[in-house]
C-alpha cells in the first residue's frame, strides 16, 4: 500500500514539472508576442566607404549612418479601452515591458530574424560583450541548419552560458537572407529553453556559475552588405589561394575572406570578439576572454597562434631563399589560428597602415612575398600582416584558443609538434577549439609503424589528446548496428 502511495506521489510530481515548463514557456510567448505585428523601420542605405584608398581619408569623414528614429510606443491592443485619461496605467505597463525587455530579448523579435545593414548595428550598452559569429547554410537547397551543424553550434552556446557570471551578451550574427530565419528560429528556440528550464529547476540539480540568464540582444547582418564593401579585396584573396573543389572546400566561400574589413562594416562598434560557430567549447567565462581588450595598448587585433607547424611547411620556397628566417618556428612567429579573434574596430579604422594594405594590389605584395598560396582564407592574411607588421597583433594567450588537432603529428613533423602545439595545464584552459582531426593519428590518415621512435616514448594507444567529447562519445557507441563486437557472427551484449 505505502509502495503504491509513493508511486502515485511521483507521478504527480513529474507532472507537475512537466506542467510548470509548458506554462512558463506559454507565459513568455504570451508576453512578448504582443509586439510581433510592429515592423521595423526601413533602413537607409548607408554610404559605403572605399577601403580600397583608405590611407588618404580624413578621419573625421567617416560620418555614422544616421540613428534610427525611436519608434512612439504603440499601446497593446489588450489596453485599447483604457480611457487617454488614465496615462498612470498605460505608462506603468510600458515600464513593465521594458523591464522584461531588458531581461532576456523579445523572443517574437529573435524569431523574426530581421536582416540589418552592419553600419547600424550598435551595442545596446557599455556593459555588454559584443560576440560575433557567421552562421550560413552553403547547401542553397536546403534553408535548413544541417543536425550535425546544430549539435555543434548548441555545445558552443551551452558551454558559454553555464560557465558564464551574467555578463550581458550582444550576439552579431552574420548571416544571408537563404539562411537567417532557419538561424533566427534556432536561436529563439534556443534562449526561451535556457530560459524555462532555469526558471524551474534547482540551482543544486547541474552546476552553472551563474543560477541566473543573462541578458541577451542578437543582431542578423546581412553579409551581402560586407562583401558589397569591397568585392576587389576578397577576388584577390581569392586570386592568391589555392584552387579548390568548390563542393568539398567550404574555404571557398566568401565568408572567409570578409574579417579583414569589419572595421569598416561595424561602423558603430567599438570593439567585437569573432568566434567560431560550431567547434569551440568553453570551460570558462567569456568575460575573461572579453578582459584581454584590456591587455592590448596599440595593437589592433588579438588572434591566438595555430598549434602546428602549419606554416613552416607553406613557407618552404620562402625559407629556400631566406634559411635563417624564423617565420613559422615555434613562438610568436609560427602563424594565426582565426578560431577566437579580437577586433579593436575603432583603433583598426584610424590605422592608415593597416587600411593601405586593405588595396587588392598589396594583397598580391604579400602573397608573393612569401610565395605560398593561401589555403585558409583571411587566416592566411593576417598571418602575413604580423609576418610583415607584428605590432599591429595581439597574441592571445593559447589557453582561449586551444586547438584539439593533431593533423602535423607525423613525420617529418613528430620531433618538434608539441613544441608547437603544447599550451598549458588543461585546468587552465578557458577555449577548446576542437578542430582538424584527432585524438589519435590513425584518425588523421597516418598510422605509426611499430618501431616509430616518438610512439615508444609516448601513448602505447597512440592517443595524443584525451578531450573526448563524453557525450558525442556514448552517442556513436550507441550505435549497435555499427560499434557491437561480433564473434562468430554473433554480437556480443
Amino acid at each position: 500500500m505505502q509502495n503504491r502511495r509513493n508511486e502515485r506521489d511521483g507521478f504527480r510530481g513529474k507532472c507537475l514539472s512537466v506542467l510548470s515548463v509548458f506554462l512558463i514557456v506559454f507565459l513568455l510567448f504570451q508576453l512578448h508576442y504582443s509586439n510581433f505585428k510592429n515592423e521595423d523601420p526601413p533602413i537607409e542605405e548607408a554610404e559605403k566607404p572605399n577601403l580600397n584608398g583608405a590611407i588618404q581619408y580624413n578621419t573625421e569623414n567617416f560620418n555614422p549612418v544616421q540613428a534610427i528614429v525611436n519608434e512612439k510606443f504603440n499601446t497593446p491592443e489588450q489596453f485599447k479601452h483604457v480611457k487617454v485619461a488614465d496615462d498612470p496605467f498605460e505608462i506603468e505597463w510600458q515600464h513593465f515591458h521594458k523591464q522584461t525587455d531588458d531581461y532576456v530579448e523579445t523572443i517574437a523579435d529573435m524569431r523574426r530574424g530581421t536582416l540589418q545593414n552592419p553600419r547600424v548595428v550598435k551595442s545596446p550598452g557599455s556593459d555588454y560583450i559584443n560576440l560575433g559569429m557567421t552562421i550560413i547554410n552553403m547547401d542553397k537547397n536546403n534553408p535548413r541548419l544541417n543536425s550535425g551543424f546544430k549539435w555543434k553550434l548548441t555545445r558552443t552556446l551551452e558551454s558559454m552560458f553555464e560557465y558564464g557570471s551574467g555578463t550581458p551578451l550582444h550576439f552579431v550574427l552574420i548571416t544571408d537572407k537563404h539562411t537567417v530565419k532557419t538561424v533566427a528560429k534556432f536561436f529563439a528556440h534556443f534562449i526561451s529553453k535556457k530560459v524555462a528550464i532555469n526558471a524551474i529547476q534547482d540551482p543544486h540539480w547541474r552546476w552553472r556559475r551563474f543560477s541566473g540568464f543573462p541578458k541577451v540582444k542578437i543582431s542578423y547582418v546581412d553579409i551581402q552588405n560586407i562583401i558589397d564593401l569591397s568585392p576587389r579585396f576578397i577576388n584577390a584573396l581569392r586570386k592568391n589561394t589555392i584552387k579548390k573543389d568548390p563542393i568539398k572546400d567550404k574555404y571557398v566561400n566568401d565568408l572567409f575572406y570578409i574579417a579583414p574589413m569589419y572595421h569598416g562594416a561595424f561602423m558603430k562598434l567599438k570593439k567585437l570578439i569573432f568566434l567560431d560557430s560550431t567547434d569551440l567549447e568553453f570551460f570558462n567565462d567569456v568575460k575573461l576572454l572579453d578582459d584581454q581588450f584590456d591587455n592590448m595598448d596599440k595593437e589592433l587585433i588579438g588572434v591566438g597562434l595555430d598549434l602546428s607547424p602549419h606554416y613552416r611547411k607553406f613557407l618552404g620556397d620562402y625559407l629556400q631563399e631566406h634559411p635563417e628566417s624564423k617565420l613559422g618556428l615555434p613562438g610568436k612567429k609560427q602563424g594565426f589560428n582565426t578560431g577566437v579573434v579580437l577586433f579593436r574596430l575603432q583603433e583598426m579604422r584610424l590605422s592608415k597602415l593597416y587600411n593601405s594594405y586593405m588595396n587588392p594590389k598589396m594583397v598580391d605584395v604579400l602573397s608573393n612575398k612569401y610565395k605560398y598560396k593561401m589555403s585558409l582564407g583571411d587566416q592566411d592574411w593576417f598571418t602575413n600582416m604580423d609576418f610583415e607588421y607584428p605590432n599591429l597583433f595581439y597574441v592571445l594567450p593559447c589557453r582561449f584558443n586551444t586547438q584539439t588537432s593533431i593533423q602535423y603529428l607525423q613525420p617529418p613533423w613528430e620531433n618538434t609538434f608539441d613544441q608547437y602545439h603544447f599550451c598549458d595545464k588543461k585546468s587552465r584552459v578557458v577555449v577548446f577549439h576542437r578542430n582538424g582531426c584527432g585524438p589519435t593519428p590513425e584518425h588523421c590518415g597516418y598510422t605509426p609503424q611499430p618501431d616509430n621512435e616518438y610512439w615508444k616514448t609516448h601513448s602505447k594507444n597512440h592517443i595524443a589528446d584525451a578531450n573526448i567529447d563524453v557525450e558525442m562519445f556514448f552517442k556513436f557507441m550507441s550505435n549497435k548496428n555499427k560499434y557491437m563486437t561480433r564473434v562468430g557472427g554473433k554480437k556480443i551484449k
